[in-house]
């Protein structure tokens, strides 16, 4: 395929991956996509022959952004913990962009028909299997086994971070918190890193705004309270 060719096929990826954010699966339609682009309805089949081809097709592209935006991370990442940073950061950077968006829409899509949740499973897979020969790298004293599941693990709270930045803003200070703490406890985990100390478990480090109320305060008005009391009932027994 020829740079124009292969031009406009990112074209109409792009539109349809817009039309599934905006409109779900019913936006897919064929025709409505060529028009948009203004091309004819046999070209942009000479692309994709069907919906299914182009659902396909957006859904191998989605993981082949993750997977390459990892390894931008990887090739500036110069230490095993930098590297584990690098899997992590990587994977939040793309779910803050329009992906994340989308992914919410294809998990929807998946769920309503069974050949699509086996072409998820698949990229999943592949998002998997790549972060697991990069553990390997990171921490080769691991067995390929715990790797595995660590992949899975590092995948599986990426999927629930995508549905959480719903509601939560991807520059809030709860969101730099969460990913330097999936760091420290995966750094913990694969024995890059010490345990932290106990002042640090009880959550010294925690951001202004999500640390919880003191209680100190509270305790020190019941105390003056209660001397309070104390002075008055001394005084009625005088």
């Amino acid at each position: 395929m020829g740079r124009k060719g292969r031009e406009r096929r990112r074209l109409i990826l792009e539109a349809a991956k817009q039309r599934i954010i905006e409109k779900g699966l019913d936006g897919l339609v064929l025709r409505e996509i060529a028009e948009e682009l203004s091309i004819t309805h046999g070209n942009l089949q000479y692309y994709f022959q069907t919906k299914d081809d182009l659902l396909l097709a957006i859904y191998d592209e989605e993981a082949q952004i993750y997977t390459t935006t990892m390894r931008e991370f990887l090739d500036n990442a110069t230490t095993p913990e930098g590297g584990l940073a690098a899997i992590i950061d990587s994977s939040i950077d793309v779910i803050e962009r329009n992906e994340t968006r989308l992914w919410r829409a294809m998990f929807g899509i998946a769920q309503q028909f069974p050949d699509l949740a086996e072409v998820l499973k698949r990229e999943n897979e592949y998002y998997e299997e790549f972060v697991a020969t990069e553990l390997q790298k990171i921490a080769p004293h691991i067995n390929p086994m715990r790797r595995y599941y660590v992949a899975k693990i590092i995948r599986a709270i990426i999927d629930g971070t995508a549905i959480g930045l719903i509601y939560d803003d991807p520059r809030s200070p709860k969101i730099a918190a969460m990913k330097n703490e999936m760091k420290a406890m995966l750094s913990v985990y694969l024995g890059l890193r010490e345990p932290p100390s106990e002042a640090q478990s009880q959550g010294l480090n925690q951001p202004a705004g999500d640390k919880p109320a003191s209680r100190a305060p509270a305790s020190a008005k019941t105390a003056k309270a209660t001397k309070k009391t104390a002075s008055k009932k001394r005084q009625v027994r005088k």
